[in-house]
């Protein structure tokens, strides 16, 4: 099945026609469909009601194909509660097997 994912990015404005957008938090791994689209704020002139919006047909031209790659970076133990070799007092838990660490 197909998963819709709307996201926001965020590209500054600058006097040439293109921009850089950075999406960041997709999930890893996956294949995606990435299209742009734009509009003003004509309403917030008061001769306007509503903004313009770019046409269905100039999104779709839009479209590129996206794939994020997997995460490679292995994790890392920062340290251990206790530490290595380390005792922990335990709280009296009943018959529940393990240890509730105070």
């Amino acid at each position: 099945g197909s998963q819709e994912l709307l996201w926001y990015g965020v590209a500054g404005r600058s006097t040439s026609t293109s921009a850089v957008v950075e999406l960041g938090g997709l999930p890893d791994d996956t294949e995606l469909d990435a299209y742009c689209t734009a509009h003003d704020y004509a309403s917030s002139s008061s001769d306007s009601e509503v903004d313009n919006y770019v046409g269905d047909a100039a999104v779709a031209s839009t479209k590129r194909d996206i794939h994020t790659v997997y995460d490679l970076t292995p994790p890392s133990l920062m340290g251990t509660e206790p530490p290595n070799h380390g005792n922990a007092a335990c709280l009296p838990d009943g018959v529940a097997l393990g240890c509730m660490t105070t």
